[in-house]
């Protein structure tokens, strides 16, 4: 008599499921390493931005501190 197929291969169909979760958490990890490496990139660009308004900043203060340094001088 035959068996069903569900008991025929509960075996194979174990295995199966294992592995399909085994691959479905490798999956989620591939997608977790991706979203950190994106923001990652993120971080280093905000800082870069973050760096070069800064210098902007303070080359504009010494620049007006020169200025008002002359007139003070000049006056």
């Amino acid at each position: 008599m035959w068996k069903p197929f569900d008991l025929r291969f509960q075996k194979i169909l174990s295995y199966i499921q294992v592995h399909q979760q085994i691959v479905r958490e490798e999956l989620q990890f591939a997608a977790t390493a991706a979203s950190q490496s994106t923001l990652g990139n993120d971080i280093a660009q905000l800082k870069q931005r973050e760096y070069q308004a800064l210098t902007e900043a303070t080359d504009r203060m010494k620049e007006t501190h020169d200025d008002m340094s002359i007139s003070l001088i000049t006056s």
